[in-house]
């Protein structure tokens, strides 16, 4: 699990002026609360990189959009096959929604690699998604903010 100081040291979280700016303490708090994984930590950087770096994109009803997480079942064939990883599927870059075989093949070194939250099952996957995602809805208005 992931807490808050393991985070800071990680470059997740910014000290001092910065964290004012950014993942407020009530949003901290929630994170330690949750739990977190490091890989899961993987999804909330990606997070608070897009909004740092300004590159929010928007959704059809104009709702802000950091991550719109996509749940892949991993190929036979491949490492972790059978399990299912959560990956980004907004390409900040192109500020562009990634279908799920474009986000696999995006993401596939790294989920190879282990660097994303993989699970059992597609139920544990949406489970633990949308507690990540109350993390992006407690920040919708940065996020909001970042992207004008």
């Amino acid at each position: 699990m992931c807490t808050p100081e393991i985070y800071q040291q990680m470059g997740g979280m910014q000290t001092g002026e910065e964290t004012q700016n950014s993942t407020s303490s009530g949003v901290q708090n929630f994170i330690k609360d949750l739990g977190l994984t490091t890989q899961e930590m993987q999804i909330v950087d990606y997070h608070n990189e897009t909004i740092s770096q300004g590159r929010v994109g928007e959704d059809t009803q104009g709702r802000p959009v950091t991550v719109f997480a996509k749940g892949i079942k991993i190929p036979s064939g491949k490492p972790y096959a059978g399990q299912f990883v959560s990956v980004p599927g907004y390409n900040r870059d192109k500020k562009s929604i990634m279908t799920e075989g474009q986000a696999y093949k995006h993401w596939e070194a790294e989920i190879s690699a282990g660097k994303w939250p993989l699970y059992a099952s597609g139920a544990q996957l949406n489970k633990r998604s949308e507690e990540i995602h109350r993390i992006m809805d407690m920040e919708a208005e940065r996020a909001r903010r970042a992207g004008q």
